[in-house]
C-alpha cells in the first residue's frame, strides 16, 4: 500500500498539451477517462499525417504511451489500446500498400518501354492505369488489368505471365524478381537481353535492340525501390551459403520460366550476378519450385554449389536443355537436390562420371541425352541399391554420350543394366553409347507393359542370344536393339503369335 503522501501526488490535477488532442493526467480511479483521451490522441495523429500534413513518429508516441499505459496499469491488450494500435497499424498498412503499388507498377512500365511493349503480340490495356479508390485490396486497380498480370486479392502482382509474346530487348530482371509478392515469372520464348543497368551503360547503343532503357531511373531497373519494404535480409548460414557476405534477400517466387529467350547469354555466374542485388547480397529463392532455363545460351561450368544453394531445396523442376554448361558434377549436388524429381540437361557438353545423379532420391525424370559423360550407370539409376529399394524413376534418357574416357572409350560403358527394380519405368533411352554385354533373363521384369512405352538400345555393343522371356511381355516394336551385336534369338520371340507389332 502506498502511503497517504504519495497517493496526493497522483492526485494532483496535471495537464500536458498536444498539438491535436489532449491528455488529461486523472487520479488513479478514472483510468478508463484515461486511455480514452489517449486513444483519441493517437486517432487525431492519425487524421494529422493522413491529411497530407508533416508526418509524426508515431512509432516513438507509440512507445511512451505503452510505457505510460504500463505504468498507470493500463494492459496493452486490453480493448481500449487495441483500438488506438489498430488505427496505427492501419496507417502504416495503408501507406505500405501504396508504396509497394506505385513500385511494382513502376517495374512494369520499365518493362514495358524496355522491351517494345508497342509491337507486343498482345499489349492488351497495359500503361492504363485506374485511378484507385484507396482501399486497400481493390485488385481491380492499377496492372491488375495488364494482360499477363495476376494480382492477388489485395492487389498487389502475383504473376507474370508474357510467354511468346514478341518482347524484345533488355529487360529489369532485378526488379522483377525483387517484387515482395511475386510467385510465378513466365517470359519464355521471347527476344530479351537480361542486364544491370551497369551492363547497359557500358555497351554501345547501337548493339541493344531499345534505346528506352537510357531514361529508366537505374533504381526501379535494379529493383532497389524495393529495399525498405518487403525484402527480408538473412545472415548467417544463408549468406555464407549463397556467397552474400552482405545477407540475402528473399523472393517469393515459386515458378521461373526464361528458357528460349534467345539473348541471355553468359555463364551461370554471370546469371548470378544478374539476379543478385547489391552492397554484397544475393537473391535467395526459398520457395523456388520449377526452373527453366532452356535455350537461353548459357555457356561456361555447371553451377558450383554455392550458386545451386541459392535456388534453394526447395527445387523439383530444372530444365537447362541445349545451352554450353560445360564441367563435371559435384557429389554434392544429389545430396542438396533432395526434391529434384525432374531434371534436364541435354545439349550441352557436361562430362565426367554420373554419379551425382545416383543421389538424387526423388528423381523420376533424367535427360542427359547429348553430354560428354563417360563411365558406367550408378545402381541406384539402375535401381539396384539394397539400401534404397526401388526408386521413383519413370523416364531415363542417357543416349549419345560423346566423351572419350582414359582408356580411349566413347560414351557410357559397362554391362547393359538390368533395371529389373524400377517397377515405374516408362521410357530408357541409352541409345549410342558402348554398352555391352548381354540382355539379362531379368531384364524390366518389375515394370508394368501397360504403362511402358519403348526402350532404346540400339548403336552399343550388346551382344549374344537375345532371351525371349523378358522381352516377349511387350510390343515387337517397344524395344530397340539395331546396330549391335546380337547373334541370334530364342524361340519365344519367333513363335509368340500374341505380340503385335
Amino acid at each position: 500500500s502506498r502511503s497517504s503522501s504519495n497517493l496526493s501526488c497522483f492526485q494532483k490535477p496535471m495537464r500536458k498539451s498536444f498539438t491535436h488532442g489532449q491528455i488529461h493526467w486523472r487520479n488513479m480511479s478514472n483510468k478508463t477517462s484515461l486511455a480514452r483521451d489517449t486513444a483519441s490522441y493517437v486517432k487525431d495523429i492519425s487524421i494529422y499525417t493522413a491529411r497530407g500534413r508533416p508526418k509524426t513518429n508515431l512509432s516513438h508516441h507509440g512507445g511512451l504511451i505503452l510505457i505510460f499505459l504500463s505504468i498507470i496499469g493500463i494492459s496493452s491488450t486490453s480493448p481500449l489500446f487495441a483500438q488506438s494500435s489498430l488505427r496505427h497499424r492501419k496507417l502504416q498498412d495503408q501507406d505500405e500498400y501504396e508504396k509497394i503499388r506505385t513500385s511494382e507498377q513502376q517495374v512494369l512500365e520499365a518493362l514495358f518501354t524496355a522491351a517494345g511493349g508497342n509491337d507486343w503480340a498482345n499489349d492488351d490495356n497495359w500503361m492504363v492505369v485506374t485511378a484507385a479508390d484507396g482501399a486497400a485490396g481493390n485488385a481491380s486497380n492499377g496492372v491488375c488489368s495488364w494482360y499477363g498480370i495476376t494480382c492477388t486479392s489485395e492487389g498487389f502482382v502475383e504473376k507474370v505471365e508474357l510467354s511468346d509474346n514478341n518482347l524484345r530487348g533488355a529487360v529489369p530482371l532485378h526488379g522483377l524478381i525483387r517484387m515482395p509478392h511475386l510467385k510465378v515469372l513466365k517470359l519464355d520464348g521471347n527476344s530479351l537481353m537480361f542486364r544491370s543497368s551497369s551492363q547497359l551503360s557500358s555497351e554501345d547503343p547501337s548493339e541493344n535492340t531499345t534505346t528506352a532503357t537510357a531514361s529508366i531511373n537505374p533504381a526501379v531497373w535494379e529493383g532497389r525501390i524495393f529495399n525498405e519494404l518487403y525484402m527480408e535480409s538473412m545472415e548467417g548460414d544463408t549468406a555464407a551459403a549463397s556467397g552474400g557476405g552482405g545477407g540475402t534477400v528473399t523472393s517469393s517466387l515459386q515458378y521461373i520460366d526464361l528458357s528460349e529467350s534467345d539473348a541471355l547469354g553468359g555463364t551461370f555466374s554471370n546469371l548470378m550476378e544478374i539476379t543478385s542485388t547489391f552492397s554484397s547480397q544475393f537473391i535467395y529463392f526459398p520457395r523456388l519450385s520449377d526452373l527453366y532455363l532452356s535455350g537461353c545460351r548459357l555457356h561456361g561450368d555447371f553451377p558450383n554449389m554455392a550458386q545451386l544453394a541459392t535456388f534453394g531445396s526447395t527445387l523439383e523442376r530444372c530444365s537447362l536443355d541445349d545451352n554450353g554448361l560445360t564441367g563435371t558434377i559435384s557429389t554434392d549436388f544429389g545430396t542438396t537436390m533432395t526434391n529434384l524429381r525432374v531434371f534436364t540437361a541435354s545439349g550441352n557438353d557436361l562430362e565426367g562420371n554420373l554419379s551425382a545423379f545416383g543421389e538424387l532420391v526423388k528423381i523420376r525424370h533424367l535427360n542427359l541425352r547429348g553430354n560428354s559423360f563417360t563411365g558406367t550407370i550408378p545402381e541406384k539409376l539402375r535401381c539396384e541399391d539394397s539400401t534404397s529399394g526401388a526408386t521413383l524413376l519413370e523416364k531415363l534418357d542417357l543416349s549419345r554420350q560423346r566423351g572419350i574416357s582414359s582408356a580411349g572409350t566413347t560414351g557410357l560403358t559397362g554391362t547393359l543394366p538390368s533395371f529389373s527394380q524400377c517397377e515405374d519405368l516408362r521410357r530408357l533411352d541409352l541409345s549410342h553409347n558402348q554398352l555391352g554385354g548381354q540382355v539379362s533373363e531379368n531384364f524390366l521384369q518389375s515394370v508394368d507393359p501397360l504403362i511402358f512405352e519403348s526402350a532404346s538400345l540400339s548403336s552399343n555393343l550388346i551382344e549374344g542370344e537375345l532371351p525371349g522371356k523378358p522381352l516377349v511381355r511387350f510390343d515387337a516394336d517397344a524395344i530397340d536393339l539395331r546396330d549391335n551385336r546380337i547373334t541370334s534369338l530364342e524361340i519365344d520371340l519367333i513363335c509368340d503369335s500374341s505380340r503385335s507389332g
